[in-house]
């Protein structure tokens, strides 16, 4: 089913509100992601199948948005826990430059992102089947971004990719607001880690998010 008028204007819309201005074909490859991920929904657990086409632009690919401007500097990302594609899927939409990796260990999960990558052509997307705490890097092949959209607390997250990471790289937590709570529990110095920023941002849904931007912390 390709993209209603109301849709494309909704895609438009969520993207503007990020500073995004997007191609006709970002448009239409994001319309064809859209029409993948209603297909698969239930034989994957995509997104909710109570959730319209509406819902899934403004709840799930414009929460991807949110992150493209802080990864203009990056040129490979890592996308953990990838399940549906996102936020990895519209970012390389949209970042054809960088090389966006999804790690995603549920089988049928990934061989969904198996299809989207060869429906949508898309030669900047590689998928990695398996866990985070397990993917082998090459040091000098290591991660400039490692994004994870509301997998795992960041006591869990931190020790699954720190491996995955480049010396000058940055995790990025994708959370709501209760992540607020989490930073004042954990210890990052601990870790190895220290708070970079946290980006506080609204969907078109209503709901309030926040990236939080991780650094390692610098050697002593």
């Amino acid at each position: 089913m390709p993209l209603s008028d109301a849709e494309r204007t909704l895609l438009c819309q969520s993207a503007g509100r990020f500073d995004l201005d997007l191609r006709d074909d970002q448009v239409a490859t994001l319309g064809d992601y859209l029409e993948l991920l209603i297909q698969w929904r239930t034989h994957a657990r995509l997104v909710s199948p109570r959730q319209t086409r509406a819902d899934v632009i403004r709840k799930h690919i414009a929460d991807a948005f949110a992150l493209v401007k802080g990864l203009v500097a990056c040129e490979r990302i890592a996308d953990v826990g990838s399940g549906a594609g996102l936020p990895g899927i519209p970012v390389a939409i949209l970042r054809k430059d960088a090389r966006v990796s999804l790690i995603e260990p549920n089988r049928r999960k990934a061989n969904f992102l198996r299809e989207v990558v060869r429906r949508l052509a898309l030669p900047n997307v590689a998928v990695v089947a398996g866990r985070a705490e397990e993917v082998v890097v090459p040091e000098g092949e290591r991660f400039d971004a490692v994004v994870s959209r509301a997998v795992w607390r960041l006591a869990e997250l931190i020790p699954r990719v720190r491996h995955l990471l480049g010396a000058r790289g940055v995790v990025i937590a994708m959370k709501g607001p209760a992540v607020e709570q989490e930073l004042a529990e954990i210890d990052l110095a601990a870790l190895g880690f220290q708070l970079q920023t946290l980006r506080k941002y609204s969907l078109e849904s209503g709901e309030s998010r926040i990236l939080v931007l991780l650094r390692p912390r610098s050697p002593a």
